[in-house]
């Protein structure tokens, strides 16, 4: 709320990318003996959280709002598209 405040609203189009950008870098995998073997580690850049987020923003004004139902599942995409698993030895 704070960043959005902030920003005047534009920063609220971004901090969805963030939030599920730090749940996939948090992410662990661990093993039957739950020891830790891999980690999720998202390369999503800023830049390309912009391109998107603008994206999305002509893509729900061009519907009247529709395409704001879609965003967030695109958001999440985006993320998981961008991630990648690094085992650990």
């Amino acid at each position: 709320m704070l960043v959005a405040l902030l920003t005047f609203g534009l920063g609220a189009f971004v901090a969805g990318y963030h939030l599920n950008k730090v749940i996939s870098n948090k992410t662990v995998i661990v093993n039957e003996a739950n020891q830790v073997c891999g980690r999720l580690v998202c390369d999503l850049k800023l830049s390309t959280m912009i391109w998107h987020a603008l994206m999305w923003t002509v893509i729900t004004v061009i519907t009247f709002g529709l395409g704001a139902l879609v965003y967030i599942y695109s958001i999440e995409r985006l993320v998981r598209n961008h991630s990648r698993l690094e085992l650990t030895s």
